[in-house]
């Protein structure tokens, strides 16, 4: 949650929820904001690789249509078990 410093400004608030268990592939998300924008997205998590895929609405003030975002991330401190086995 957050406002601006200045006076009679709206208070701004962004709510979300992930859902996910332990040791588990896929995590769900989704969220909610003041201006009625919603996002939506899920996430799969694997060992060494973590994609993310996330849905955005746009509020009806804005002109910018809807988003999709996709993001791939690696765990490279996982990859400790191939030190000391490549050699130059």
């Amino acid at each position: 949650m957050g406002s601006k410093m200045m006076g009679n400004s709206p208070l701004y608030y962004h709510v979300g929820v992930e859902l996910h268990r332990r040791n588990e592939i896929v995590i769900l998300r989704g969220g909610l904001s003041h201006n009625s924008r919603f996002s939506l997205g899920i996430g799969l998590n694997f060992n060494l690789v973590h994609i993310d895929y996330a849905f955005l609405a746009p509020s009806k003030n804005i002109p910018f249509e809807q988003s999709q975002i996709i993001s791939v991330g690696i765990f490279l401190e996982k990859l400790n078990w191939i030190k000391g086995k490549i050699t130059p």
